[in-house]
């Protein structure tokens, strides 16, 4: 071979050398991106999307949130997937009266809930017309006006379908023992639905309730649900969009709410 061609070639071994070890670190670097993230995921921050008016008017449709999963202890990683429940090496605290969790039900490990904490354990917990009676007294609830709440009124019967302005009726409740105020949403037409009598939840489980106490999908539905299925608490939104009655929403004023 003459020195020319040599010199190419020599200059071909060393560009395709380079682009080799630039690859290999590059892959190295993502490879070691995703476990850091899957790590994460597991033991201390989760991503949730939320697909459904279950939690309004506190969330809405296309909220994405962030779930911290060491409010309440310290969990082995991925011991949730491979178990009914996820393990804690360290514990901090109970779930709170109030607290809006995530928590998967054993009969669908995949599915993930998002609920508001009503009852603790010990407590007797019964409901009239949707409100909450913990222990015998009445959950304090406010109605919001609608002259001084117009927007608000008017996002929630866009969010519920089928629903007019006139059937909303949106309140402030204040749970007991707490100082621990929200909002939730009743549609009075349905309010018949959500009677239940009185039961005392056992150790070990709490009684969840969706903020939109038109839908059924909580504790009224599938029961108490065991502490040690909740994997953390929800903080904030940190993203919202959505794709409702054919258009696409993107909603900047959700961007960082605090749950």
């Amino acid at each position: 071979m003459d020195p020319q061609r040599k010199k190419e070639a020599s200059l071909w071994n060393r560009i395709l050398d380079t682009l080799s070890h630039l690859f290999y670190e590059g892959f190295k670097s993502l490879v070691l991106t995703i476990v850091i993230v899957i790590i994460l995921r597991a033991s201390i921050l989760e991503i949730y999307k939320i697909p459904s008016s279950t939690m309004a008017p506190t969330l809405y449709i296309g909220d994405h949130i962030l779930v911290s999963k060491l409010s309440y202890g310290i969990e082995i990683p991925f011991s949730g997937w491979f178990l009914d429940s996820p393990r804690k090496i360290v514990e901090f605290s109970k779930p709170l009266r109030g607290d809006v969790v995530a928590f998967h039900l054993k009969r669908d490990v995949n599915r993930f809930f998002i609920k508001r904490i009503i009852g603790l354990p010990g407590d007797r917990l019964s409901m009239r017309q949707g409100q909450p009676f913990i222990n015998g007294k009445a959950v304090s609830r406010v109605l919001l006006k609608k002259e001084n709440h117009l927007a608000l009124y008017q996002e929630m019967a866009y969010l519920i379908k089928d629903n007019s302005i006139d059937d909303v009726k949106i309140f402030q409740e204040t749970l007991p023992e707490t100082e621990h105020s929200y909002l939730v949403f009743s549609d009075q037409r349905m309010a018949r639905f959500s009677e239940m009598m009185e039961q005392t939840i056992p150790e070990g489980h709490v009684f969840v309730l969706g903020d939109n106490r038109n839908e059924l999908a909580d504790s009224r539905f599938f029961g108490f649900v065991p502490i040690n299925r909740i994997s953390g608490k929800v903080k904030w939104v940190w993203l919202n969009y959505s794709t409702q009655n054919g258009k696409f929403r993107f909603l900047f004023r959700r961007i960082g709410t605090k749950i």
